[in-house]
């Protein structure tokens, strides 16, 4: 994984989430702050109705679980901001983001979501000759 973890959080769905610090020095005496948030979620055949071979198409293509991430950065930050900064993303996150991802159904959204692009196939998955379909 990238970045220096910072936290684990465990999510009252079950999720454990992680807060990654990937921020580094662009410049003498600037640092580019970056936040990475990575939680994955499991592809369970309960979030998918009927036999339509969802789930295993899922699994085919991801694996056993997806990844969410969310990030958010900033450039040239003054080296005494840093921590500042990168504090104020952590504190934004569990505001704004958290209690989003904290919700019962947030695992089976998301999965799902993810399946419906498949089902569209809008965008390429390497390796399995749909790169150029849309």
């Amino acid at each position: 994984m990238d970045g220096e973890l910072i936290e684990k959080i465990a999510l009252p769905n079950g999720i454990v989430l992680e807060i990654r610090d990937c921020s580094r020095p662009i410049a003498a005496d600037t640092d580019r702050v970056s936040l990475r948030i990575l939680a994955p979620f499991p592809i369970d055949p309960s979030f998918f109705t009927g036999d339509d071979g969802g789930c295993e198409r899922m699994r085919h293509h991801y694996g056993d679980s997806l990844l969410f991430e969310h990030g958010n950065e900033r450039s040239f930050v003054p080296r005494g901001e840093r921590e500042r900064v990168f504090r104020g993303f952590v504190a934004a996150f569990k505001e704004d983001t958290l209690p989003y991802l904290s919700r019962p159904d947030f695992a089976r959204c998301f999965v799902r979501s993810k399946y419906r692009d498949l089902e569209k196939k809008t965008y390429p998955f390497p390796g399995t000759g749909q790169e150029t379909e849309g």
